[in-house]
């Protein structure tokens, strides 16, 4: 028998009925996700993303963001938001209400929940949008341009501020305020806020970089739209647009990434699912998910129809020799997969994975007659592709008997059958397939990538690839290294380079002459004092020890 177990008293009293945004500022975090730095800039990019939606409708064609340091403006050049008056139910009772005082303020109203055709397409559906940035506001106003009048109205912490001769009425004819000198707009919507602070967590601030980052790739995803940002306090103005689109983000990230491609990209526009690709010879997946322009970092739907898509399309070209799987594939992608679908359907309020099934179908179908049509004239191309996944999947194997090596000592261990140094049992192999490498130094097991250049004895420099390669032709190279007991310099041969293990985790470091290294995070470091320090903790404050004149 269970015995109840008695707690504070629970009545009527602790019941409580939230209104109007009264509900978005008593659980923000229900709405907007983190209230931290990253919340400040969800409710900046809520209404920027309004001004992309009415791009996708054909009635806008950009997007003007401007900042003091305390308050946000947004502008778009669109038609401008209705303000006739509409009814609806609300807690029993209807209420009549302008649509221009609705559409900022009562949670689940808008334009993008109907079938009316007034949005195709929209970033988001789920009717919060600018009503959690109103909520979250201290100081909160909209101006519209519609049927060649300005209308306005205005709120404080969520609530309507009263305005007119009267103090009655919600919604009034009145122009904007200039936002800077010589600039007042002359249509289109604003909207001004100042964010509560309150609410956000202590220390939290707006970084610039947050909106520098939406705007490049929504100009990317949207070709013929325009951002321009102007920072008011220090009068500095930075301009977003792009005619090629994703093509164009393809191509500058495979440049950043620093990779190759192993051919011809694939570019798709589509009136499902635009997406621009690249098979490359990168680490990992370098893939981002959008819909409607907006980013879904956890993927969804649309991601695993490419994937599905790859997979099919290239199974022609998959000979006995290749032994790979489908994720094996996926190694090296470089790309962006945008989904276009009318009100979609997302894991959660801040729509992080695109879960609406509607896509998966169209999307998967449209993907694999594209890509099978395209490897179909790069067949060299698919070939490359099958070696380099089977190569990969050959190298996870050899992983995984490492692993097992490392369980067998983790058991040598434990009966105190210790091996000496860095010597692991090569068991799960046969002999034959068994090699003895005897390394010295603490870098010996490899801490950096193919690609790094290594300062030879002569002052020249080559890559660990190259080296291999050099290897293997029977070439000699001599490198430097640091003698801790003579404290100098020593030239020493460098024998037998070879490629000792495969890691994803790696940290990317910017030398003093602007060179970049890529290498794993607990790589040594010599200062000038001598001492060391792992890649993962240094700073733009230390000083790395030099040779000659380079700086290592």
């Amino acid at each position: 028998m269970v015995k109840a177990v008695r707690g504070k008293t629970y009545s009527e009293k602790d019941i409580k009925s939230l209104h109007g945004l009264d509900a978005v500022r008593a659980k923000p975090q229900m709405y907007i996700g983190p209230t931290d730095s990253h919340g400040l800039f969800t409710i900046l990019r809520e209404v920027a993303d309004n001004t992309v939606d009415e791009f996708l409708a054909g009635r806008n064609k950009v997007c003007q963001l401007f900042y003091d340091g305390e308050s946000f403006w947004c502008l778009d050049g669109g038609e401008g938001i209705p303000v006739g008056d509409i009814s609806f139910k609300a807690h029993g009772r209807m209420v009549k209400m302008s649509a221009l005082t609705a559409c900022v303020s009562q949670l689940h109203t808008g334009g993008k929940l109907t079938n009316s055709g007034a949005y195709e397409t929209s970033v988001g559906t789920h009717g919060i949008g600018a009503k959690a940035t109103n909520a979250l506001s201290e100081d909160f106003q909209v101006w519209t341009f519609r049927a060649k009048k300005w209308y306005t109205c205005a709120f404080k912490k969520g609530e309507l501020v009263k305005q007119g001769a009267d103090k009655t009425s919600g919604v009034i004819n009145k122009r904007p305020p200039p936002i800077m000198k010589g600039f007042t707009p002359s249509s289109g919507t604003l909207i001004k806020y100042t964010p509560d602070m309150t609410l956000f967590d202590k220390g939290s601030k707006f970084h610039p970089d947050d909106i520098f980052q939406w705007a490049e790739l929504t100009t990317y995803i949207n070709p013929g739209f325009k951002v321009v940002y102007t920072d008011l306090k220090n009068n500095k103005i930075k301009e977003w647009y792009s005619k090629d689109g994703i093509s164009e983000y393809l191509k500058k990230n495979i440049a950043k990434l620093k990779c190759t491609a192993l051919g011809k990209h694939f570019i798709l526009n589509s009136k499902v699912v635009d997406v621009a690709i690249a098979f490359s010879d990168a680490d990992g997946i370098n893939l981002k998910g959008y819909t409607n322009g907006l980013l879904n970092a956890d993927g969804g739907v649309h991601i695993d129809s490419l994937y599905a898509a790859i997979s099919k399309a290239i199974t022609p070209y998959k000979k006995k020799k290749h032994k790979f799987t489908p994720s094996d594939l996926r190694e090296g992608l470089v790309g962006i997969v945008n989904a276009k679908i009318a009100s979609p359907k997302f894991n959660s309020q801040t729509k992080e994975k695109l879960v609406d099934d509607r896509i998966k179908e169209p999307a998967t179908t449209i993907l694999v007659k594209e890509l099978t049509t395209f490897f179909k004239n790069n067949k060299a191309m698919a070939m490359r592709i099958c070696d380099r996944a089977s190569e990969l999947k050959g190298l996870k194997d050899e992983f995984t008997l490492s692993k097992n090596a490392a369980r067998t000592l983790t058991t040598a261990r434990k009966s105190k059958l210790l091996l000496p140094g860095k010597l692991l049992s090569a068991s799960g192999c046969k002999p034959s397939d068994r090699e003895l490498y005897i390394v010295e130094g603490d870098s010996a097991a490899g801490c950096f990538v193919g690609n790094t250049p290594v300062l030879l004895a002569d002052g020249s420099t080559k890559t660990f690839e190259q080296l291999v390669q050099d290897s293997k032709e029977g070439k000699l190279n001599y490198g430097l290294a640091y003698n801790k007991r003579g404290k100098k310099f020593v030239k020493f041969k460098i024998d037998n380079p070879h490629a000792t293990m495969y890691v994803n985790n790696l940290i990317e470091l910017t030398l003093s002459d602007g060179s970049i290294v890529m290498c794993t995070l607990d790589h040594p470091f010599m200062l000038e004092n001598g001492s060391y320090k792992k890649a993962s903790d240094l700073t733009s404050e230390d000083k790395l020890r030099t040779i000659d004149k380079g700086t290592i």
